[in-house]
């Protein structure tokens, strides 16, 4: 009896020793995979630096505008009547006095003729008021030399009194009608002007740009001139006009130099300098409507207008082609430069990939700071016997890409930090 129970007792106590050898393995073997991870999978940073480099450097500003010709005249009509003929299309060369358009004279021509007709007539008028004159006056000439003579005996008062005036008025009449002839002479040359300018003619010489009439089309001038024509004196100068925004045109003078580019030429850079700087601001308004909503959304933009001319002996630019333009406003030559990452960077950010090499994501996010002004200071990092350090800069000039490092604290052999990178 006692040994059935001892045995099972024994049994019982094999029992728990086995179980506590298993879960002191199963301890063992996590202890272990723990650590494997931890030693495979552990991180380590490292920097990537960049020398500062001796360079020149500018400070820009970029602007948008459109170039034009620097001398363009834009040819109207003084009459109203129809386009009888068109002479010259868009990008033709036209020289000083050739016929553009032609306007239908015939109604113009009937009225010359009527002026003609009626100043005739008004000088044949005279003659036989003359002829009028020239009685009355013998008349009267008449009666005062016989009222004389008889001492007022004869003729009477009245007589003498009734030619008088009628030799007066005879007089009269001929500056009446003297003065007919006048205005009917002046309004005879105008209607020989009117026919003149039915003819519309080139003011200068140039190339035509624009051409807004056709054959049949009316004119009516009786309250503006109309535009029927736009003439560039010379394509082989131009001017770009851009619009330079309130908070950079304080940067922008006259003489300093303007690279730009249009569209058509991607590949191509043009080279001004800038000849006006507008005093006065171009205010741009641009609303938008909603025909669902009667709500309407105004946005103003304050720019200045910036005004540059351009030598175009190879008429690679056309009128009214879109410009983006970089105007070079402050250049320092040899300066000790930095990429303006540096600036930005802080060693506490920085992305990890999943293939298990991890790179910067571009400039880390970090308060907003401004180095535009010169003589700014900022902080960067560098890298001391494998140590990252910050230190304190004072700042030139900056264009986005890179900035000039005034201090005496760095040199080229510096190893300024850009970024780092995570590798497991």
């Amino acid at each position: 009896m006692n040994n059935d129970i001892y045995q099972n007792i024994k049994k019982q106590n094999k029992s728990k020793i086995k179980l506590i050898l298993i879960l002191c393995g199963i301890v063992a073997i996590i202890g272990i995979a723990i650590i494997l991870f931890m030693r495979f999978n552990k991180e380590e940073i490292s920097y990537i630096t960049q020398n500062p480099t001796i360079e020149d450097i500018s400070q820009d500003v970029s602007a948008t505008g459109t170039l034009s010709p620097t001398d363009t005249v834009t040819v109207g009509s003084q009459i109203s009547g129809t386009i009888s003929e068109v002479l010259v299309d868009v990008n033709d060369p036209v020289k000083k006095g050739q016929i553009l358009a032609i306007i239908d004279p015939e109604k113009l021509n009937q009225t010359v003729d009527n002026f003609i007709a009626q100043l005739e007539s008004a000088k044949a008028e005279l003659y036989s008021a003359e002829v009028q004159l020239e009685n009355k006056k013998w008349n009267y000439d008449n009666y005062l030399d016989l009222y004389e003579k008889t001492r007022g005996k004869s003729p009477s008062q009245l007589q003498l009194k009734t030619s008088e005036l009628e030799y007066k008025s005879a007089l009269a009449d001929i500056e009446v009608r003297k003065a007919t002839i006048k205005q009917l002479e002046t309004s005879l040359n105008a209607a020989r002007i009117d026919v003149k300018n039915s003819f519309i003619t080139s003011p200068t010489d140039g190339v035509v740009l624009s051409r807004s009439i056709e054959p049949g089309q009316t004119v009516a001038a009786s309250f503006s001139t109309p535009t029927l024509f736009s003439i560039a004196k010379d394509l082989t100068k131009m001017k770009l006009i851009s619009n330079v925004l309130e908070a950079d045109i304080g940067k922008v003078k006259e003489g300093q130099e303007v690279e730009f580019s249009v569209d058509s030429y991607p590949n191509e850079t043009f080279n001004a300098k800038v000849a006006k700087v507008n005093f006065a601001d171009s205010a741009s308004t641009s609303s938008t409507d909603s025909s669902s909503s009667t709500t309407t959304t105004t946005t103003n933009i304050i720019s200045y207008e910036v005004t540059t001319y351009i030598d175009n002996n190879k008429l690679l630019l056309r009128p009214g082609m879109s410009a983006t333009a970089t105007i070079k406003t402050e250049e320092q030559k040899n300066a000790l430069v930095i990429p303006y990452q540096a600036l930005l960077f802080s060693p506490t950010k920085s992305v990890t990939t999943d293939s298990g090499m991890g790179m910067m994501m571009g400039p880390p996010k970090r308060e907003r700071r401004s180095y535009s002004g010169v003589g700014a200071t900022g902080n960067i990092w560098i890298l001391e016997n494998g140590i990252p350090k910050e230190i304190e800069v004072s700042i030139g000039i900056s264009n986005g890409k890179s900035a000039q490092i005034l201090s005496n604290n760095i040199d080229t052999s510096t190893q300024v930090i850009i970024q780092t990178q995570t590798k497991k």
